[in-house]
This record gives structure tokens, C-alpha cells and sequence, in this order.
């Protein structure tokens, strides 16, 4: 990844974590009632199908990445990804994932 290609993907961060903080509410408050600390988390991957399902990724400060993925009756499943395989089939899915590892290290 070149210095250009990470310092879009450090935009998106940024825009990802003010969402949450001061618009997405209602996720912001699925995650922190799920006990995730978001002072000291970054959002730094969010999709949304047709269906309505929501998808996003998480890089805690002890660089654990967390996925998160929220049906259209707001039901939550938090994931912390720990296996090494998982992680490289989330990295090669999502650069941004790699992104923020090399950003957030």
C-alpha cells in the first residue's frame, strides 16, 4: 500500500469516527450497550446491503479488530477476529483492515 492509497483510507477513518460520534447514533449506542469503549476504539470499515444489514469494523487500542454486524430489527453480533487465517481473509476483502494496522501501530 503506497502513502497515497493510506492517506485516503486514513480520511475515511476519520470520517467513519465522526459519524459515529455525532450521527450514527443508534449504532454508537448497539456497540457501547455491547460493551465496546469507543474512546478507545476506531471505526475504520462500514457497509450497508440491500436488505438493510449493516456491517462495519473496529480496531481496538490493544489492535484487536472487531467486526460487527447489525440486522434491520437493530440485533447485533460482535465478533473479535483472533484466528490468523480470518484476519488474512479480512485483510484481503478489506484493504482498509491493513489500512489501519499500518496506521494505527
Amino acid at each position: 500500500m503506497n502513502k497515497e492509497e493510506l492517506d485516503l483510507y486514513i480520511l475515511q477513518f476519520q470520517e467513519l469516527n465522526h459519524l459515529l460520534k455525532n450521527e450514527w447514533l443508534d449504532i454508537k449506542k448497539l456497540l457501547e450497550e455491547n460493551k465496546i469503549n469507543l474512546s478507545t476504539t476506531s471505526f475504520i470499515s462500514f457497509d450497508e446491503d440491500e436488505d438493510g444489514k449493516q456491517y462495519g469494523i473496529l480496531l481496538t487500542k490493544e489492535k484487536e479488530i472487531v467486526t460487527f454486524e447489525i440486522d434491520k430489527d437493530n440485533h447485533i453480533l460482535i465478533q473479535f477476529i483472533t484466528d490468523q487465517q480470518e484476519l488474512e481473509q479480512l485483510q484481503y476483502n478489506d484493504p482498509s483492515v491493513t489500512a489501519a494496522l499500518i496506521h494505527f501501530q
